[in-house]
């Protein structure tokens, strides 16, 4: 089926081999592409950790708040980011 839709127009499908060689994710600026796979094992145990929601870094639980060694900050909620080893 199609492909979705990225900062300037319908994004590219990439290749495992093109992300590396093209050094994709590397740079501090977000690149945008699409990837097909077939995931081969999911985590029961660790396939997650709380984040914060500007940058994404791992938080701690303090009470009812979260607290992010980053930014400095406390706030009573956190993001969810997957782990997906390749």
């Amino acid at each position: 089926a199609g492909g979705g839709a990225g900062p300037s127009g319908p994004l590219p499908f990439k290749t495992v081999e093109q992300i590396e060689t093209e050094g994709l994710g590397q740079r501090p600026d977000p690149d945008f592409f699409l990837l097909r796979c077939t995931l081969s094992l999911v985590r029961s145990e660790n396939m997650w950790y709380p984040a914060c929601g500007a940058c994404n870094k791992k938080v701690t639980q303090s009470g009812n708040m979260w607290m992010c060694p980053k930014c400095q900050t406390s706030t009573d909620s956190m993001e969810p980011r997957y782990i997906l080893n390749l």
